[in-house]
């Protein structure tokens, strides 16, 4: 019952920053930051799919490693690739599916968001830059409802 109701907010709050991403291209903190603290206050209450420890993980490593190729690419670019609202959106997520389940996110977001930006490509016949919360969101998504089968046969969850 907890599981569902964590999902349906996890899920309205990413649908309302992908929403405000594609309109702005900007995520604000008064959508991420709290959605990081609901997420580590949900570890406390509805133990089990995560502990408290692993969402701050979570929320570490999705954070520095967003940060880390943000800051490679704005060295060797010589631009900003990436804003700060992705890499505490990112942060939130990992708060919410742990560090196993963020490094999933993170890869799978990329792949969306590459099939996003060959299609964009292909349409306009050239490169058009996007959001890429919304990829984000929807790989979070997918990560979240599926977590207990991707940890399935780990010692960190038993189905």
């Amino acid at each position: 019952m907890f599981r569902v109701a964590g999902g349906i907010i996890l899920i309205e709050w990413l649908q309302s920053t992908s929403n405000v991403d594609i309109k702005t291209q900007f995520l604000p903190d008064a959508m991420t930051i709290p959605l990081i603290w609901v997420g580590l206050l949900w570890t406390v209450i509805q133990p089990g799919l995560i502990t408290p420890r692993q969402a701050v993980e979570g929320a570490i490593i999705g954070y520095m490693l967003l940060w880390s190729l943000a800051k490679t690419f704005s060295l060797l670019r010589k631009k900003e690739g990436m804003g700060g609202g992705d890499m505490k959106l990112i942060a939130a997520i990992g708060a919410w599916v742990g560090p196993f389940g963020v490094l999933v996110t993170i890869g799978l977001s990329s792949l969306i968001a590459l099939a996003l930006a060959l299609v964009l490509a292909i349409r306009k016949k050239q490169f058009q830059q996007f959001a890429y919360g919304p990829s984000l969101a929807t790989a979070a998504i997918i990560v979240f409802i599926l977590h207990p089968y991707l940890l399935y046969g780990t010692a960190m969850v038993k189905p």
